[in-house]
C-alpha cells in the first residue's frame, strides 16, 4: 500500500519506495490526469532508476537553475533534488519531487530529448505550468501544499493564461504538454500577439506576475474588443 501523504512539506529521501510513493500521488485524481496518465509507465520505464538523486547546495548550483529545487535530465530520465538537510541525509520536500516527476512525464514520456513545449513556453512558463499541475494534484488528493518553492510568481501568469483559454485551459495545457501537441496553445500567441506573449514569457523567467498579469489583461480586452461577441479560446 502507497504511503498517505497528509502534506507536500513531508520528507522523501533515497528510499525507492518514496519513489513510488510520489509516483503513485503523480497517477491520482487530478484535472489532469486523462493526459499524464498513458505517459507514467513509459517513463519509469525509461529512467535508469526509481530512486531519487540527491546533492548538497554547492553541487546544485552546478547543475541547476537557482529557481529550481530539483532537475530532472530528460535525456536519461534521471531526477536529481536539493538536499536540504542539515546533516547531509538526504532529503527533500515531497513537492519538490512530485514537481520533478511532473517533468518526467512530460512529452517526450520514454525521454531522450527535451521537454516539446519547452521552446514554445519558455523556461518561466514551463515551470509555472508545472508547478501549476502539481498544486491541481496536491489539491485534487487533500494533501496540503508547502509553501518553500520558487514558483510562485510563475503560477500566477500560468493560471491567467489558462483563464485566456477557458473554457479549454485544461485540455489544451495538458494535451500541449503531455501529449507533445504544441499547436493546443497557437491561440495564446493570436490573442496577445507574437510579441506580447514574448514579452509575457520573458517576464515569467523574471518572476514577474504583476507586470505579466497587466500586460495579458491589456492585450486580451483588445483582442475581445476586436472581435466583438468572440469566445474566449476561439477567435
Amino acid at each position: 500500500m502507497s504511503r498517505k501523504f497528509h502534506s507536500a512539506a513531508e520528507r522523501v529521501s533515497t528510499y525507492e519506495s518514496d519513489f513510488n510513493d510520489v509516483c503513485a500521488v503523480l497517477a491520482g485524481p487530478s484535472p489532469w490526469s486523462e493526459y499524464l496518465r498513458d505517459n507514467i509507465p513509459i517513463a519509469l520505464k525509461a529512467a535508469p532508476s526509481h530512486q531519487f538523486q540527491f546533492v548538497d547546495a554547492k553541487q546544485f548550483e552546478r547543475v541547476a537553475h537557482k529557481d529550481t529545487l530539483g532537475i530532472t535530465d530528460k535525456l536519461t530520465g534521471q531526477i536529481t533534488l536539493l538536499d536540504i538537510s542539515s546533516d547531509k541525509s538526504s532529503f527533500a520536500a515531497m513537492g519538490a519531487a512530485l514537481h520533478e516527476m511532473v517533468h518526467l512525464v512530460s512529452d517526450p514520456a520514454k525521454q531522450g530529448r527535451p521537454i516539446t513545449i519547452a521552446y514554445v513556453l519558455g523556461e518561466g512558463l514551463l515551470e509555472g505550468l508545472t508547478h501549476v499541475i502539481t498544486e491541481d494534484i496536491l489539491y485534487a488528493q487533500g494533501i496540503a501544499p508547502w509553501s518553500d518553492h520558487k514558483y510562485g510568481e510563475r503560477v500566477k501568469i500560468v493560471r491567467k493564461l489558462m483563464q485566456v483559454l477557458q473554457p479549454d485551459g485544461y485540455r489544451r495545457f495538458g494535451k500541449a504538454l503531455f501529449l507533445g501537441h504544441p499547436a493546443e496553445l497557437s491561440l495564446l500567441p493570436q490573442i496577445l500577439g507574437s510579441r506580447g506573449f514574448d514579452d509575457i514569457k520573458t517576464l515569467a523567467t523574471m518572476h514577474n506576475s504583476a507586470q505579466a498579469i497587466r500586460s495579458i489583461d491589456s492585450l486580451w480586452s483588445a483582442y475581445r474588443s476586436r472581435k466583438p461577441g468572440a469566445a474566449a479560446g476561439r477567435p
